[in-house]
């Protein structure tokens, strides 16, 4: 908030990006590794049963920061991120285990299928501020009363996040997305077609009415800030 309003730096964007690899990577991962370690993994102690319970949850911090260090220099174009964010995996991971998913293998599982997920290439669109409001609301909730109504709040977190998860590629998009659904999801930088805007000749017949770049990407008052989504996407 204070760089929004004062003005960043270049060293901004790496900051924030060493703080979500410690928030977002780390810490879920050190979780999962806890419940996994405290579950014995079924009784064993040792052997591939903790082999697991450390791998899988340093694979899932190692493809953190492969993702994040790849949008911090890769930055697509409009509101758009590539692969599925740190934030939204480190949510589900949370939720589930306070909507009561407290089984180490399912745990383990769910994170070493991010640890994919997340550098996968499959585009995500950034949330609205209304949607990304709301989803912080429920996220308060589920965390000061996470047992309050039968679990409600976290399941409520829960149903949201992997709904935005296995729907957001096809239907989240909106008019000015610049890409549809997940025909887009193989090329980071273009729509459906595969070639983005900034690339497409002022002659190309497919380019549309307007040429030359969009002096405002940023032009739907209600869409979150490009330059945010990693943090606005829990």
């Amino acid at each position: 908030m204070i760089a929004r309003r004062t003005g960043g730096t270049v060293v901004g964007p790496y900051l924030d990006a060493l703080a979500d690899v410690a928030s977002f990577c780390v810490a879920p991962a050190v979780f999962v590794f806890a419940v996994a370690f405290e579950a014995r993994i079924g009784g064993e102690t040792g052997g591939v049963a903790v082999a697991v319970a450390v791998l899988i949850p340093a694979l899932f911090v190692a493809s953190g920061v492969v993702r994040l260090g790849l949008y911090t220099a890769h930055d697509p174009e409009g509101p758009v991120t590539v692969g599925v964010p740190t934030t939204l995996a480190a949510t589900l991971l949370a939720a589930a285990y306070l909507a009561g998913v407290v089984d180490a293998r399912i745990l383990l599982a769910v994170t070493g299928a991010f640890a994919y997920l997340m550098v996968t290439r499959v585009r995500y669109p950034d949330l609205y501020a209304r949607d990304a409001l709301a989803m912080g609301g429920v996220q308060v909730l589920a965390v000061a009363a996470p047992a309050a109504l039968s679990r409600l709040f976290p399941r409520a977190l829960l149903a949201a996040a992997l709904t935005y998860l296995l729907l957001a590629p096809r239907f989240y998009w909106r008019p000015g997305d610049g890409a549809t659904g997940g025909a887009g999801g193989d090329d980071p930088d273009g729509g459906a077609s595969g070639v983005s805007d900034r690339d497409r000749p002022a002659s190309d017949p497919g380019g549309g009415a307007p040429t030359g770049p969009d002096p405002d990407p940023d032009r739907d008052p209600d869409r979150t800030p490009r330059g945010t989504a990693e943090r606005k996407r829990s």
